[in-house]
C-alpha cells in the first residue's frame, strides 16, 4: 500500500509542503505481526470459523422465521376471507356454510402458534425486564440463557403432548369438514419444535458472540 514518507526524506522537502509517497510491499502475517505465533494464528482462524458458523446458524434461523411468519400471515388472510364469507352468507344469503366456523378456528390456532414461535427468535414477547435491566452484564447473560432453557423445555413439552393429542384424535372426524380432528393439534407440535429450535439458536449465538453484548437489548 502507499503511505507518506517520513518527514524530511527525499528531494521534496519536509511534509506538508509536499508529500512523497512510497510503496509498502505486503508482508506475510508472521512478519507483519511478529508477536503472533503459530498458535495465535490458529486461534484466530478457529475464532473466525466459529464466528462464521454462528452467522450461518443465525442466518438460517432468520430465514426459517421469515418463512414461518409468511405462512402465519397467509393463514390470517385466509381466516379473514372465511369469516367474511360466513357473515355474508348468514346475513345476506341466509345460508351460513356449516364448515366455516371449524375452518376458521383451525386457521386461527395455526397462525397464532406459528407467530408465537417466531416471537421466541425475534424476542418480541411481552416480559418484565425491570429486574434484569438492573443486573450487571456478567449476570444478564446467564439469566438470558436460563430463560431460553426454560423455553426449550416448554417447547419440548408442547411438542410431546401435541403428538399425544394427535395420536389420540387421529380417528376422530370433524363432521363439518370431514377430516381428522388431529389436524387441529399438529400446530402445537410444529410450534413446540420451532420454539425449541429458536431458543437453542438464541443460546448458541449468545455464547459464540461478543462477551460484551447485552442479550436483553
Amino acid at each position: 500500500r502507499f503511505r507518506p514518507a517520513p518527514e524530511g526524506r527525499g528531494p521534496c522537502g519536509p511534509w506538508p509542503r509536499c508529500v512523497r509517497w512510497q510503496w509498502d510491499a505486503p508482508f506475510p502475517a508472521e512478519r507483519a505481526l511478529p508477536h503472533a505465533t503459530g498458535d495465535a494464528l490458529k486461534g484466530n482462524e478457529l475464532m473466525g470459523q466459529h464466528t462464521r458458523q454462528r452467522l450461518d446458524l443465525d442466518r438460517a434461523a432468520g430465514a426459517l422465521a421469515g418463512f414461518v411468519l409468511k405462512v402465519a400471515a397467509a393463514g390470517l388472510a385466509v381466516m379473514t376471507l372465511v369469516i367474511s364469507w360466513q357473515v355474508f352468507a348468514r346475513y345476506v344469503l341466509n345460508a351460513s356454510p356449516p364448515w366455516s366456523e371449524a375452518a376458521a378456528l383451525i386457521l386461527m390456532v395455526s397462525f397464532v402458534l406459528l407467530a408465537a414461535a417466531v416471537g421466541v427468535y425475534e424476542k418480541f414477547h411481552l416480559g418484565f425486564r425491570w429486574l434484569v435491566s438492573k443486573l450487571p452484564l456478567r449476570l444478564k447473560r446467564p439469566v438470558f440463557v436460563f430463560g431460553q432453557v426454560l423455553i426449550m423445555a416448554f417447547g419440548a413439552a408442547m411438542a410431546f403432548n401435541g403428538l399425544a393429542l394427535v395420536d389420540y384424535t387421529a380417528t376422530h372426524i370433524i363432521p363439518t369438514l370431514n377430516i381428522s380432528r388431529s389436524v387441529a393439534y399438529w400446530p402445537f407440535v410444529v410450534c413446540g419444535v420451532l420454539m425449541l429450535l429458536f431458543a437453542f439458536v438464541n443460546c448458541a449465538t449468545l455464547i459464540a458472540g461478543r462477551r460484551d453484548a447485552d442479550p436483553w437489548s
